[in-house]
């Protein structure tokens, strides 16, 4: 990839192959998949991959505890907005990892007898 990337001459066909593992069918050009042109050209997919999911993982334990308290503080529509936000990554392969992750952390902070995944739990209702 890195040879064919900076090679003038195939440069753009490598990058329209590369493109079409990751890139939408649309053409439209996504913000991130220059980041990942950049990461396979520098050899380092699996440390923008960690960082993706390391972000993505934090970021879904947030919502879900905010979601997990409950709908006090938070208008009808915003809660059911947090809903649809952690329901998101059920269509991925990697969306009940995900899961299981914020589960495992519910559990260590609430100790073995709480409730994992929580009482009203978006898809549970």
């Amino acid at each position: 990839w890195r040879r064919g990337l900076d090679d003038p001459a195939l440069g753009e066909h490598v990058r329209g192959r590369l493109r079409r593992t990751f890139a939408t069918d649309g053409g439209e050009h996504l913000w991130w998949e220059d980041d990942i042109e950049a990461a396979a050209r520098a050899g380092a997919l699996p440390l923008l991959a960690g960082e993706a999911f390391g972000a993505l993982d934090h970021m879904y334990a947030i919502a879900a505890m905010r979601h997990a308290e409950g709908r006090e503080g938070l208008s009808a529509e915003a809660y059911e907005l947090l809903g649809q936000l952690l329901r998101v990554p059920e269509e991925y392969a990697w969306g009940e990892a995900l899961k299981e992750s914020f589960a495992e952390r519910l559990r260590q902070v609430m100790g073995s007898d709480g409730p994992v995944p929580p009482p009203r739990w978006p898809g549970d209702e």
